[in-house]
């Protein structure tokens, strides 16, 4: 009895371990899920990742200095087509001090049609507008 009940218990063990946590995309419902978009203009350029694991990259090139953002999540509206970005946990204003984790950075609207997303930055005085087109 006592071989099965410690039989039962790595059972579990192996079960447990075996299952993640981690929520993935559904690109049928997500459709930007694991797709990159990308624009450039005059030399400057911005480059929108969305990783299947909920997790966004973006980089921009402007002025010859790289900036990349990797510490950003994605969601994406029931409607498959309107998502927000936002600041991972525990990322900090580096002029403020104030935490930022959570808030929304950007704003965006999938177009399946056109392949392309048009990107609202949020937080700022003037409007800053990106529309960029699948990379394949």
């Amino acid at each position: 009895m006592k071989k099965f009940f410690v039989a039962m218990m790595a059972l579990c063990a192996m079960a447990v371990s075996f299952t993640s946590c981690e929520k993935n995309a559904d690109p049928a419902k997500e459709p930007i899920a694991g797709k990159t978009f990308f624009a450039e203009e005059d030399g400057q350029s911005v480059k929108f990742t969305f990783l299947m694991n909920h997790k966004a990259i973006n980089e921009m090139v402007t002025l010859g200095q790289t900036v990349r953002q990797d510490n950003l999540t994605w969601e994406m509206n029931a409607n498959a087509k309107d998502f927000n970005i936002k600041w991972g946990a525990g990322m900090v204003d580096s002029r403020t001090g104030e935490p930022v984790g959570g808030m929304i950075l950007y704003k965006g609207v999938y177009d399946a049609e056109k392949s392309q997303i048009t990107v609202t930055m949020q937080g700022t005085q003037e409007q800053i507008v990106f529309v960029c087109q699948e990379v394949k």
